[in-house]
C-alpha cells in the first residue's frame, strides 16, 4: 500500500507486526482445525502451544478454545516473522512446496499489506452506529479463512476504492445491454428498463474495467453491450464488497458479479443463483403464510429477481454479467441490526471485540447468549424439519437486531449457498421444484442439506460465538455448549425422530476445510469431522 499516495496510510509500518500476527493466526488456525497438523507432535504448557515435526516447530502464546475447534493466540506477545512462520507451518504440516502453496503464500503477503492499511484506516473511521455502518466495519475480514484479505487482481488503489474497510460508498456505472443477451428471473423493477429492446444494468466498476471488455468483446464491439451515459448509482458497501445498498431507496439491494478470487472462491455469480433466488423467495412467501410463528422474530430477505447472461452452462461468460436483486432490509424503530460477521471484529475504540460490546451491554452475557440461541437455532432447525430448507447460516448471512437488553430479532439472507432436501421440496412445493434447474447445487439429498446446516450453523457460527465468549468473559466452554444443547433439543419438539437430531447430538460434526480447498487438496467442497461438543 505504500505506493499509493494517501495521507491516511502514512504510518503503515506501525501495524506490520499486528498484521502478520493476525494473518499468521488464521493460517495456523486453519491448519489446526482442518487436521493438517495431526501428524506433528503437540505439546501444551500453560499458555503456550507447540507443534513439532523433526527439526521444525511452531510455538505460539495461546490456547485451544471452543472445545478444541479454535485457536486463541495472544497477538500482543507474538511477533512472528512472516516468511519464517509460513515455512515452519508448511514443514510441520508436511505440505508440498508446490505451485499451490507458493501462490497461497503470495496471497498472504499481499494480505498482510492490505491488513496494515485496514488497521491504519480503522483508527480514522467514525464509530459504527447504524446497520450499514456495521456492514462495512470489517477491519479484520473473514474470521476463519487465512485469505481473509485476498482480492486477486485488485491493485492497491482498487482496494482503497472498493474495499468496505476503506471506502464509505461506491458508484456503479450503467451498461445498456440488449435484452437478447440476458436471461431474467423474477421481477425486474422498471428502473432497470431503458426501452423495449434494452436493459439498464449497473455493474461493479472493477468488473467493468477488468472483466467485461475481455469476456464480452464481441458484444461490446457490436454495440449490443455498451456504456450507458447516466449518472452512476451511488451505493453503500456491505461486508461482501460485491453486495451494495443503493442510496436511492427505489432500488433493491444489489448482489453484483466480481470475477476476483476472494478467500477461496471467485465472486462471479452462477446463473443458477440468479434463476433460483426468486423461486426460493416464492417458497418463503408460502412458508410464512403456512407457519407465521416461524417468523415472529425473523425476517427472510427475499431475492426477487435478476439478470444473467443468456448462455447455458457454467462458463466464465455465463457468470460475469450476473446481477441479483435482494429485498432492502426493514427500517428499525429501535435497536441496531448488526451482521454477525461484525461481532468478532475489533471495537472502534479498541476495547475488545464487538462480541464483547453487544453480549456484555445488558450486564449478563450468558443471558444474552441464551436469547441469541433461542432466536437463531429454532428458526433454522424448524425451517428444515418442516419445509426442507437448510440455510447457509454462517456469520455473514445472519443479521441480529440488538436492544440494550440483548438480541431481539434476526434477518437471514443469501439463498445461493442453501441446500434443499429435494424429495421434501418435491412433496411440499412440486411446482417450484419442477422449475429448479436440475444442475443447481442447491437441491440435493437430505444428507447434503443436513451437512450444510450443521457445518454453517454449528461449526462456523455458534462455535465462533462460543470461542468469543470464552475469551472475552472467561465463561466456561462446557456451560456454553450446555445452553446450545438445551435450545437445540427444544427446537426438535414435535420432531423426536429425525436424522438431523442424530447428526447434531450423536455424531461428529463436518468442518469445511477452506485452506485445503485453496491448496487444491480434494475436489469441490472438502470436509473433515470434528469432535461433537454436544455429545452426551
Amino acid at each position: 500500500m505504500k505506493t499509493v499516495e494517501d495521507p491516511r496510510l502514512a504510518n503503515l509500518d506501525e501495524f506490520r507486526g499486528q498484521s502478520v500476527a493476525r494473518l499468521g493466526q488464521l493460517v495456523l488456525q486453519a491448519a489446526f482445525r482442518e487436521g493438517l497438523l495431526e501428524g506433528a507432535r503437540f505439546s501444551s504448557g500453560g499458555q503456550t502451544l507447540t507443534w513439532r515435526r523433526g527439526e521444525h516447530a511452531v510455538t505460539v502464546p495461546g490456547r485451544i478454545t471452543a472445545s478444541g475447534d479454535r485457536l486463541w493466540i495472544d497477538r500482543r506477545q507474538w511477533n512472528p516473522d512472516l516468511e519464517g512462520l509460513l515455512s515452519e507451518v508448511r514443514a510441520v504440516a508436511d505440505l508440498d512446496d508446490g505451485d499451490a502453496w507458493r501462490a497461497f503464500c503470495a496471497e498472504i503477503r499481499e494480505g498482510v499489506a492490505t491488513q496494515q492499511a485496514a488497521y491504519s484506516l480503522a483508527r480514522l473511521r467514525k464509530e459504527p452506529k447504524s446497520y450499514l455502518d456495521f456492514e462495512a466495519w470489517t477491519p479484520e475480514g473473514h474470521n476463519l479463512h487465512p485469505g481473509a484479505k485476498t482480492r486477486q487482481g485488485f491493485s492497491e488503489q482498487d482496494q482503497l476504492n472498493y474495499g468496505p474497510e476503506f471506502s464509505e460508498a461506491i458508484e456503479l456505472p450503467w451498461l445498456a445491454v440488449s435484452r437478447e443477451l440476458l436471461d431474467i428471473s423474477g421481477e425486474i423493477p422498471e428502473e432497470f428498463s431503458l426501452d423495449d429492446k434494452t436493459w439498464k444494468v449497473p455493474v461493479h466498476p472493477w468488473q467493468l474495467k477488468n472483466v467485461i471488455p475481455r469476456l464480452y468483446h464481441k458484444e461490446w464491439e457490436s454495440g449490443a453491450l455498451r456504456l450507458h451515459q447516466e449518472a452512476p448509482l451511488v451505493c453503500r458497501l456491505c461486508t461482501s464488497l460485491r453486495t451494495v445498498v443503493p442510496e436511492d431507496s427505489r432500488f433493491p439491494v444489489l448482489k453484483t458479479s466480481v470475477g476476483s478470487l476472494m478467500t477461496s472462491t471467485e465472486r462471479s455469480m452462477s446463473r443458477y443463483t440468479v434463476l433460483q433466488g426468486p423461486l426460493y423467495s416464492e417458497y418463503f412467501d408460502r412458508i410464512e403464510e403456512q407457519a407465521p410463528e416461524l417468523f415472529e422474530n425473523v425476517v427472510a430477505l427475499r431475492e426477487r429477481g435478476g439478470f444473467c447472461f443468456a448462455q447455458d452452462g457454467d462458463s466464465p461468460r455465463s457468470r460475469n454479467l450476473s446481477l441479483l436483486f435482494r429485498q432492502r432490509p426493514p427500517q428499525q424503530d429501535s435497536g441496531v441490526a448488526v451482521p454477525c460477521s461484525a461481532l468478532p471484529q475489533p471495537c472502534w475504540n479498541g476495547s475488545g471485540t464487538y462480541l464483547r460490546h453487544f453480549f456484555g451491554r445488558s450486564g449478563d452475557p450468558l443471558a444474552s447468549f441464551t436469547r441469541y440461541l433461542e432466536i437463531l437455532i429454532p428458526f433454522h432447525i424448524r425451517l428444515y424439519l418442516r419445509f426442507g430448507l437448510a440455510l447457509e447460516a454462517h456469520l455473514q448471512n445472519c443479521v441480529v437486531v440488538w436492544e440494550e437488553s440483548g438480541p431481539v430479532g434476526l434477518w437471514v439472507r443469501d439463498w445461493g449457498g442453501l441446500r434443499a432436501d429435494r424429495e421434501r421440496l418435491r412433496e411440499l412445493a412440486p411446482d417450484l421444484e419442477a422449475r429448479l434447474d436440475a444442475r443447481s447445487v442447491t437441491a440435493r439429498t437430505a444428507e447434503a442439506a443436513e451437512k450444510k446446516l450443521i457445518a454453517c450453523l454449528y461449526c462456523n457460527h455458534i462455535t465462533e460465538i462460543v470461542s468469543g465468549l470464552e475469551n472475552e468473559f472467561s465463561l466456561p466452554s462446557p456451560d456454553l455448549w450446555e445452553r446450545v444443547a438445551r435450545v437445540s433439543r427444544e427446537s426438535f419438539q414435535g420432531h423426536p425422530r429425525t436424522t438431523l437430531a442424530g447428526r447434531i447430538f450423536d455424531q461428529d460434526w463436518p468442518v469445511k476445510c477452506l485452506l485445503k480447498m485453496r491448496l487444491g487438496m480434494g475436489q469441490g467442497d472438502v470436509y473433515r469431522l470434528r469432535a461433537n461438543p454436544l455429545r452426551a
